[in-house]
């Protein structure tokens, strides 16, 4: 009895030493409601298992929500399931993971969506190269994307909590989406800002942008924020295009200081670049600016006939 008591210990610690090292079983931390979207390659199924009584067998790309009768800090396990054929996941509420873990688990993976309630860490820009797409509402992330890792990005979504850095002119001509907000340290000129499939692109942060707004050669995105520590205090006329309708336009933070006559001319120039504006329909420029003149109040106006709630000082 006590030798079948011994081994039966021995294989018990085998096997929990085995699943704590398998990579298809990813931590959570007080998790109550989570939420799985798994697509394949191949349109391959799998099967989750919530913990050690409940399993759910799901298809790709098939949205499963599971919510816990109390606070799960167990792991959740991903059976039947090749992560050389996972091609987008999207994950939401409790998880708690080395994000490398799920890089080395879904090499080829192409697009990753984290939604509210993550609590991953670790560094996202160490990533697989075929990950374009990357959407992170909260967690812990670091890392420095420089222009290897941009390359052939299309989304670079970065929410709270993250310390990531970039420099502006490393991104791919592929780049449609920029949202960095957090204690990010992005660098380089606004000038850089020559993307033609850009539409949103919003930055605040620990920042240390500069540059001339007016030197923008491709069309600005119909979102655009800059704020935070930026320094972008510089603006040449004449230069504004939009492919569409803005539906942003935010200039901010103590150090994005535009004096009267710039103030004015980029007024004048926004108006003299779009036809109307989409809702929300912002147009701020705020904080350090100073009230701009006479000058530029029929450009004001205008805008504010095309749909703009103009917002300065």
């Amino acid at each position: 009895m006590i030798k079948v008591n011994l081994l039966t210990g021995i294989l018990l610690l085998f096997s929990v030493t085995i699943y704590a090292k398998s990579p298809n079983a990813f931590q959570m931390l007080e998790a109550e409601r989570v939420e799985i979207e798994i697509k394949t390659f191949n349109g391959a199924g799998y099967i989750i298992y919530w913990d050690d009584d409940t399993i759910t067998e799901a298809n790709s790309a098939q949205k499963i929500s599971h919510t816990y009768p109390s606070p799960y800090s167990g792991k959740i396990r991903l059976e039947e399931l090749n992560g050389m054929h996972i091609e987008a996941i999207v994950i939401g509420g409790g998880f708690a993971f080395d994000i490398q873990q799920l890089y080395g688990f879904a090499p080829r993976i192409q697009a990753l969506t984290m939604n509210a309630g993550i609590q991953c860490y670790g560094n996202i820009a160490s990533k697989p190269t075929s990950l374009i797409y990357l959407d992170f509402q909260t967690g812990d992330f670091y890392g420095h994307f420089n222009e290897d890792r941009l390359k052939r990005v299309e989304r670079l979504r970065v929410v709270d909590g993250n310390t990531i850095s970039f420099d502006l002119a490393d991104f791919d001509q592929t780049i449609k989406y920029i949202g960095v907000t957090g204690e990010n340290t992005a660098t380089g000129l606004i000038d850089s800002l020559n993307y033609p499939r850009l539409h949103h692109f919003d930055l605040k942060g620990a920042n240390t942008v500069s540059g001339d707004l007016g030197k923008i050669k491709a069309t600005l995105p119909t979102v655009f924020y800059l704020g935070g520590n930026n320094t972008a205090n510089q603006y040449t006329p004449g230069n504004l295009h939009f492919s569409s309708s803005p539906k942003i336009f935010i200039l901010a933070g103590p150090q994005n200081v535009l004096t009267t006559e710039r103030l004015d001319a980029l007024l004048i120039d926004l108006d003299a670049a779009t036809t109307s504006w989409v809702n929300p329909a912002l147009l701020i420029l705020t904080e350090a600016h100073p009230s701009p003149s006479v000058d530029s109040d029929n450009a004001r106006l205008s805008l504010e006939r095309k749909g703009a709630k103009v917002f300065t000082n």
